[in-house]
């Protein structure tokens, strides 16, 4: 995919300005990124948090404005705040997966009108939040000095419901993507049956899944429920939050990443045990 290093030739192709390209094209694994994923003016310590597996959009979005938004791109971004609605993946018309390279932005590789096609999944609260968040992180980093102004003003007056996003609301992009995918991992899946395997369904539906199990372990924990977290997952889980106390963030991002592992300590409760020698399952007993 295009980066910040082919910002000048495509330029020189379109005619669009150079800063205006590097900052929307962004890097990934290059040196220009120097290990770390450059998009949408953040630097973002995962280059999972960005959508390339499959791209989504909200129909209701196209029909308006016929232009892709910087949100969709985001791997945990299933909904569209401004029209309520679920983001889509698939045509109707077709019934297949959207592609990156189709007719034009609003249309499928089918040629049928994309705004045509729907979603059945109703989004919760915590789905559009998300959303209207992430919009609001990367407008702070736009290069106009008032629509960046305009959007600290809406963060700091906006007042969010579901519990994952009081938590993140006040955080960095980065930061706020890493201790989401901390909750989520920590919470395992409670909307997949056992028998079917996460990696077989679509990246909407694992997203629709993750955010939903991420808010609803951050609920447990507003509410100071025990939280219940797997054993499997919750080493990855306390590895991401703690990747927040880094240099690179800032302090009020530890700080509040330094409080929830403190947090998640005390109410951890053992959800599974195995082993590959069954009678050491036995061990946490003694």
């Amino acid at each position: 995919m295009p980066s910040e290093l082919d910002a000048e030739l495509i330029s020189r192709w379109f005619g669009e300005c150079v800063p205006k390209l590097r900052w929307a094209l962004g890097a990934a694994n290059s040196s220009a990124a120097k290990g770390a994923t450059l998009y949408g003016g953040h630097q973002l310590s995962r280059p999972t948090f960005i959508n390339r597996t499959q791209p989504r959009v909200c129909t209701a979005c196209l029909k308006e404005d016929e232009y892709c938004k910087f949100s969709w791109d985001f791997s945990l971004i299933t909904a569209c705040h401004h029209h309520r609605i679920a983001l889509i993946d698939r045509c109707d018309a077709c019934h297949s997966a959207l592609r990156w390279r189709r007719p034009s932005p609003s249309v499928c590789k089918c040629w049928s009108p994309l705004p045509l096609s729907s979603s059945r999944y109703q989004p919760q609260v915590v789905e559009f939040e998300f959303e209207r968040w992430v919009q609001l992180q990367i407008r702070s980093k736009l290069l106009d000095p008032n629509l960046c102004a305009e959007a600290a003003s809406i963060q700091k007056t906006t007042h969010p419901s579901s519990a994952l996003m009081k938590m993140i609301w006040p955080m960095s992009l980065d930061a706020g993507l890493l201790i989401t995918y901390a909750l989520s991992t920590a919470a395992g899946s409670p909307f997949v049956a056992p028998s079917v395997s996460p990696r077989s369904r679509p990246s909407l539906e694992r997203a629709q899944a993750a955010i939903n199990a991420a808010n609803e372990l951050a609920t447990q924990l507003h509410e100071h429920q025990v939280a219940q977290m797997y054993i499997g997952s919750s080493k990855k889980a306390f590895e991401l939050i703690a990747s927040c106390l880094s240099h690179n963030f800032s302090v009020a991002d530890r700080g509040f990443a330094q409080s929830l592992l403190a947090a998640l300590s005390k109410r951890y409760k053992t959800q599974r045990w195995s082993s590959a020698k069954p009678q050491l399952s036995q061990l946490g007993l003694f």
